[in-house]
């Protein structure tokens, strides 16, 4: 499996995801986001970590399996994704 993940600062890492990713012998490729790096095409991974900054690293959250995966069901069976529009912004009273 290609993993990929999107790195906010450069101190922070996969931790254990890392370790475990490897033993499985799946390939890993980051992307340096305190670079301005370009974000990689979603024909180019797998699975998608998105790190959260330097409090997170050690709970990274993988929104990339829930969004942009074709089956999300197979990794968050009792998710449900709802679309909400404020056509008048989100704090608009009569909404």
């Amino acid at each position: 499996m290609r993993i990929h993940y999107l790195q906010h600062v450069p101190f922070e890492g996969l931790g254990n995801i890392k370790d475990w990713a490897l033993a499985k012998g799946h390939q890993i490729s980051d992307t340096q986001l305190y670079n301005n790096v370009p974000l990689p095409e979603p024909e180019e991974f797998d699975w998608l970590i998105v790190m959260g900054g330097p409090a997170e690293a050690a709970l990274p959250k993988n929104v990339g399996l829930l969004f942009f995966n074709d089956h999300p069901e197979r990794f968050f069976p009792a998710t449900q994704i709802d679309v909400v529009w404020f056509p008048e912004g989100a704090g608009c009273d009569r909404c």
